[in-house]
């Protein structure tokens, strides 16, 4: 990459080239701050508007104006408790939000008490009993007496959710004398802030332990502040830029995307201590003067196809149809692709502006390099691997071989999840707040069912009343479903029977009902179009349950289907129906999920294998060294699906992201051994070479990003802290696999597909006696 000339006038333009990537730290950190402040949650946003659920639901808040409602409850929030109407009353005028603008965030307020009211007076005039009874499970509790207000979220609550919630609060502490942390708050406009606000919890603290956790062990294995500090800089230039990309592009933040800037630094770091191995390596050889310069020239193949295959990977998640997962791969292969322009300009000219070799006697120095070449490296871990793996081949292979089909089964056994259950720790107030609203009031995540009528249907309007109140009981007969809603729950019951008095009664009531489908429309229970008219039942189950939402459907279809086909068939004409709401668009997601796990890790494994036989040179080579990389896979996933646990966005994402990482160690490895090679060395004492040139960074990395990983399964979002914990063990098992298995499989008779891509070990045996070409090792 950089010849004499080359070097001599990169020497020379080094102070630019440091001073630049400083002074460009100062926009990036602006753009990086703004960046975390904007997010969006929105689930509708997750699939794309092709999505024939996503279409459905779009279509469904257009047909009923939204349905976004903020559940708000109290301890002691009773149909007769007055701060239920001081809190209607406030909510529905002018409030200031997070930034202190006034805006009207809800249309209109319903509470338990107003419900009450209306179901009681003409033109129901229901009795008390028979109005709870129809009230229990969304506006009362299952006491008849702990109540709740059903916020409507405006336009402008929808476009600024954060500052909508923030208004209740300031109501409910102004009007109502409650404190926020006596609120129990729910709804699909809490998910949005609850997600936004846990993701991005306590992840400045964790950012910053991760990075006193890599400053620790740099310092431990590195011993040299100066080295350490550059590492540091290096890796808080990527973090910096990669987030400031994000901003520049337009992009919002979401749950997933918060752990980009994680991976992008981690990696940053990994990447700086392998440039730093070529750095002493040339600085034992030909001294410091020069030595950035000629790492780079040495580094800057494998560091360049670690980055493109660390990208592969990542890109390899576009395939993905969940909008956050397709973000988090561009954006994190895009924050790569920067961090390798700071790796081969901003490292190497900091070391050229301020030249250290590490500390005499430590890891990595010229004296430390040539005592381990002597003795130390006898009594080393590395030899332990080194010949343990070279010896004991046969086994380590056949270990593998005979758990492989074990964990494919468990890998088929996966499920996955996108729950609001599985995003929050029990602990957190999101779960304590729904726990709480679905045992004392009732549960909240929707599924909808609009049965649609023609205009032109001669069915009467007692005949269509009667069809929805059947699909209502009959769904409301299914298990796990707490509660449902429809026009009927606002109208009177109709006559039974064929009296002549239950006749003139039916009449009277129909009157009234044609009378107030204007009041039914308003209540979002009925829509009429130009050519159609469609009626609407809406049933609410618990968010925190193992209820398999696929199943639940299957139920719903399965019940309703009758019901329909008898209609149908008696009065001759096709009544459509359509399922859709909160749990179908949950279902679609989690189904995608476990689509794209599968084929963003095929992707990722054929553009990986594909970049590896290039250069290799050997289609053959390059699919033997992928079994290393597919192994930690294996073995993290199989486990989980063997052991029953539930794949959510921040798991699903580390499937191909470890893929393309765990092969930055084997390039690296690749260059020392093929070096050996080439100098006419045999399979085993080429391998040993390697082990002795790069086995301390190839673990030092590793025990430096499981670290600054595993910082994060401590985060509050289950995501971000599955994310953290899944990518540490990964990383982990591919150090070992890089440092067991893939020298197991390099002795090995497939080790001869290597050697025959070498300039002067083709066609050789281990046997065949050779003269090595003298090198300074």
């Amino acid at each position: 990459m950089l010849g004499l000339s080359q070097e001599s006038r990169f020497r020379r333009f080094r102070w630019w080239i440091v001073a630049a990537a400083l002074i460009s730290l100062v926009p990036a950190v602006h753009w990086a701050l703004l960046s975390l402040r904007t997010s969006a949650n929105k689930d509708t946003d997750w699939l794309p508007p092709t999505n024939s659920e996503i279409r459905q639901l779009t279509w469904f808040h257009g047909l009923f104006e939204g349905d976004e409602v903020l559940v708000v409850s109290w301890e002691g929030c009773t149909l007769d408790d007055p701060r239920l109407d001081a809190l209607a009353e406030a909510v529905v005028e002018p409030l200031p939000g997070i930034e202190d603008r006034t805006q009207v965030w809800f249309s209109w307020v319903r509470t338990g008490r107003s419900v009450l009211n209306e179901l009681t007076t003409e033109p129901l005039s229901l009795t008390r009993r028979e109005a709870l009874r129809r009230m229990e499970g969304w506006t009362v509790g299952p006491d008849g007496r702990q109540s709740c207000a059903l916020l409507k979220v405006s336009a402008a609550g929808k476009n600024d959710r954060h500052s909508a919630v923030a208004a209740v609060k300031y109501a409910a502490r102004e009007r109502c004398g409650l404190l926020p942390e006596e609120l129990r708050i729910g709804g699909s406009t809490f998910d949005s802030v609850a997600i936004d606000t846990e993701s991005k919890a306590s992840l400045r603290i964790l950012l910053a332990i991760s990075m006193a956790a890599a400053i620790v062990t740099s310092m431990a294995f590195i011993r040299s502040p100066r080295l350490v500090c550059l590492i540091l800089v290096t890796a808080a230039l990527c973090e910096a830029w990669s987030l400031a990309i994000v901003r520049l592009s337009g992009t919002n933040m979401d749950l997933v995307l918060v752990m980009m800037p994680i991976l992008v630094g981690i990696l940053a770091v990994s990447a700086s201590i392998h440039q730093l191995n070529y750095y002493l390596n040339e600085c034992e050889q030909r001294g410091l003067d020069g030595a950035p310069a000629r790492a780079l020239r040495n580094s800057w193949k494998p560091a360049a196809f670690s980055c493109f295959t660390t990208s592969l990977g990542l890109l390899s998640l576009l395939i993905s149809d969940v909008a956050p997962v397709r973000k988090f791969g561009l954006f994190s292969a895009i924050g790569i692709a920067v961090s390798l322009v700071f790796i081969f300009f901003f490292l190497p000219a900091a070391l050229e502006c301020w030249p250290a070799a590490a500390r005499s006697g430590s890891p990595g120095s010229p004296s430390a390099e040539r005592a381990l070449s002597r003795r130390a490296y006898r009594r080393s871990w590395a030899r332990l691997f080194a010949r343990g793996s070279v010896r004991h081949y046969g086994r380590i292979l056949a270990i593998c071989v005979l758990a492989t089909p074990l964990l494919i089964y468990g890998t088929e056994r996966i499920r996955t999840s996108v729950k609001l259950q599985d995003m929050f720790s029990p602990h957190s107030t999101v779960t304590k707040n729904y726990l709480w609203l679905e045992s004392n009031v009732g549960p909240l995540v929707p599924v909808e069912i609009v049965v649609r009528f023609d205009v032109r249907s001669t069915s009467t309007l007692a005949d269509r009343m009667k069809l929805v109140e059947q699909l209502r009981t009959t769904v409301d007969a299914i298990d796990k479903v707490g509660a449902t809603i429809s026009a009927c729950t606002f109208t009177p019951p109709l006559p039974v029977g064929g009296g002549a008095r239950q006749a003139a009664e039916r009449r009277i009531i129909l009157r009234k009902l044609e009378a107030a489908k204007p009041r039914l429309t308003a209540l979002h229970y009925l829509a009429t179009t130009a050519d159609a008219e469609f009626w609407r039942v809406s049933a609410r189950v618990e968010t925190f349950n193992d209820l398999d939402y696929g199943e639940l459907l299957d139920q719903l279809r399965s019940a309703i289907g009758p019901l329909i086909a008898a209609a149908d068939k008696k009065t001759g004409e096709d009544v459509e129906v359509v399922v859709t709401g909160g749990i179908p668009a949950i279902y679609v997601v989690q189904r995608q999920l476990l689509y794209d796990l599968r084929s963003s890790f095929g992707a990722a494994f054929l553009s990986i294998a594909l970049v590896l036989s290039v250069a290799l040179r050997s289609v053959r080579a390059g699919l033997v060294t992928m079994i290393p990389n597919v192994m930690p896979v294996l073995v993290v996933f199989g486990i989980m699906g063997l052991a029953g646990v539930v794949v959510d966005l921040g798991s699903m994402m580390t499937i191909s992201t470890a893929l393309g990482i765990s092969v930055d160690n084997e390039l690296h490895f690749f260059h020392w051994f093929r070096r050996s090679l080439n100098q006419g060395r045999g399979r085993r004492r080429a391998l040993l070479s390697a082990y002795r040139r790069c086995g301390r960074p190839m673990a030092q990395t590793a025990v430096i990003c499981c670290l600054g990983m595993l910082v994060f399964m401590f985060s509050p979002f289950t995501p971000v802290s599955h994310f953290g914990s899944l990518m540490s063990s990964l990383i982990a098992l591919a150090m070992l696999g890089d440092q067991i298995l893939l020298p197991a499989l390099l002795v090995s008779p497939l080790g001869s597909f290597f050697q025959q891509r070498t300039k002067t070990g083709d066609n050789r045996r281990e046997g065949t006696p050779q003269t090595p070409t003298p090198i300074k090792e």
